[in-house]
């Protein structure tokens, strides 16, 4: 496949700032990144840290590479997030700062029982209103004396949802109470640094106007509020978290709750990298053109079967690797347009379900080509749109789900962004692992001549396709530039016949037609080309061809 013209995959920033990692001359960058406030990440070291406003925030929760975190804005309902001296206490003695928290200071505190009956920390809130809303609560917490940790989440009671962790096998069971007024819809956890837990649990509430969390550290399996053997269980805990929707990174609160605002990304690229004029700084980028290719006696394109094998790049392609929660109430488009809904290639997370809305638009906004797909937001996904003069291909986890044989392509194309038209309702919230644009349609491409035959036995019809491309490449730069001087003060154009140059910067250029030579079976039934087979290129055939035509042309 070519290299792509645009890639960003999250490693360098600034205050404002994303970088590409492609083209190198920052013609990549997401120039506009805005968070008024400050957030949280995992840093390398595997520590919850805090950044300040308008610093993107690159996450290693998975440890690994790092995703580019954007978010919602998000409130913490919980004073005193790490603070449990400071909440209600029954049965419980805490003791304040005393081993490291995820954030790699000792600001964990212990829970600790001092009976067998119901013993637990509690923290209640005001709702927004006294409607049913979709939650989630989290804490941190890591094993001391006992196996096991209690969840509750309440509102009128006995409206509930209970969470069970077991540290020795790490598994979550939950259940609910309240006649369906109080419903669990989740819960999972994630593993951290030096056997820290963050659990969490998603539900639904009753109308109650106020919630109440509850923790209660463990001997046996058990709700928070019944009686164990033990008297002595407890736990290290820190990061309490109780958020509308879905889980989001940590915010910190003492007196009063913390409110993380949303995130904005957007402005990659310009005008000329998306429309085809871009000269890439990478060393040796092929750069493969053509406007039509037509079908091969009627058969499936050829282009296609090579392709699908990653040989060529076939139209311009937007390709993301992400994932989204399920839970986010946002559209969420990550899009590449010409700043308006004119324009536009747009991968959009559809309301309250798991599907994605491909589409692309042109001119007016007139929609060229779209499909809606069904996905699993809780896992990674990987799409990608190309499109070229009526050809446009949706693909989705590598399956194409969906082709659209007519229509124009969207012209003054000239920013990548992670939201819509709309900021208020289109701003993508997720986990960005690598985005990617290829400009490698296929232009000036010619069908030089092909041959077929039939196998007899096999009924297998053979092909051999030569084809002509018009190729680019930019090579490393001449280090002896006297040597180089030299050299062309010699070079006699009219004997050479080489179109070949050197840029500026003393880099070798070539800019000629490169046969190439192809093999690929026909199946008759299934109607398409199948075992697409590269054999060799020419570069030097375009030069023998016009020496060749010199020559009939009485040139000596």
């Amino acid at each position: 496949m070519a290299n792509p013209t645009l890639a960003m995959i999250p490693s360098g920033y600034k205050a404002g700032k994303v970088y590409s990692v492609l083209p190198v001359n920052g013609d990549g960058d997401f120039t506009t990144f805005t968070r008024a406030g400050q957030a949280t990440r995992v840093n390398q070291s595997g520590f919850i840290e805090t950044v300040d406003a308008n610093i993107p925030r690159l996450d290693y929760t998975n440890g690994g590479c790092p995703v580019l975190l954007l978010e919602d804005q998000k409130v913490n309902n919980l004073t005193y997030s790490d603070d449990f001296n400071n909440w209600t206490k029954t049965n419980i003695t805490t003791t304040t700062n005393t081993t490291l928290s995820p954030s790699g200071d000792a600001s964990a505190d212990t829970i600790t029982r001092n009976s067998t009956a119901a013993s637990y920390v509690n923290k209640s809130f005001t709702k927004e209103d006294e409607d049913s809303f979709e939650m989630t609560l989290s804490v941190f917490v890591k094993k001391n004396v006992g196996d096991f940790f209690a969840i509750r989440a309440q509102g009128i009671y006995p409206h509930r949802v209970d969470t069970l962790f077991q540290f020795s096998n790490e598994t979550l069971t939950s259940s609910e109470s309240g006649n369906g007024n109080f419903s669990f819809i989740s819960a999972s956890f994630t593993k951290y640094s030096n056997d820290w837990y963050r659990l969490n649990v998603s539900f639904e509430t009753d109308e109650a106007a106020t919630l109440t969390t509850l923790f209660s550290p463990r001997s046996l399996s058990g709700q928070v509020d019944s009686t164990d053997l033990a008297s002595d269980s407890s736990v290290f805990i820190w990061g309490a978290q109780c958020e509308y929707d879905s889980l989001t990174s940590y915010i910190k609160t003492t007196t009063v709750v913390q409110t993380r605002l949303k995130e904005t990304c957007k402005d990659g690229g310009n005008s000329v990298l998306f429309n085809g004029n871009y000269q890439s700084e990478l060393l040796n980028p092929l750069r493969l053109r053509s406007t039509y290719f037509e079908n091969l006696q009627g058969t499936t394109d050829i282009l296609n079967s090579f392709l699908c094998d990653g040989v060529l790049t076939y139209g311009s392609t937007m390709f993301v690797d992400l994932q989204k929660s399920l839970k986010d109430r946002t559209l969420g488009r990550i899009s590449i347009s010409d700043s308006s809904t004119s324009n536009a290639v747009v991968i959009s997370k559809k309301t309250n379900n798991s599907q994605f809305y491909l589409f692309i638009t042109r001119a007016n906004g007139d929609i060229v080509a779209e499909i809606t797909t069904n996905v699993d937001y809780d896992v990674r996904n990987k799409i990608a749109i190309s499109w070229e003069v009526d050809n446009f291909k949706f693909y989705v986890n590598g399956f194409l789900v969906h082709t659209v044989t007519s229509g124009e392509t969207p012209i003054d194309l000239n920013a990548f962004a992670f939201n819509g038209s709309n900021e208020s309702l289109f701003n993508f919230f997720g986990e960005i692992n690598t985005v990617q644009y290829y400009n490698s349609s296929l232009q000036n491409l010619e069908i030089e001549e092909y041959y077929a035959h039939k196998e007899t036995e096999s009924g297998i019809i053979k092909v051999i396709v030569h084809v002509n491309v018009k190729v680019k490449m930019v090579f490393e730069p001449e280090k002896d530039l006297d040597r180089l001087s030299k050299y062309l003060s010699n070079v006699d154009e009219k004997k050479d016949f080489y179109p070949n140059s050197f840029d500026k910067d003393g880099r070798p250029i070539f800019d000629d037609w490169i046969l190439f030579h192809f093999g690929m079976e026909f199946n008759e039934s299934k109607q398409k080309i199948e075992n697409t087979e590269f054999y060799d290129f020419f570069p030097e055939d375009a030069n023998f061809r016009r020496m060749k035509a010199a020559h009939n042309n009485g040139y000596t």
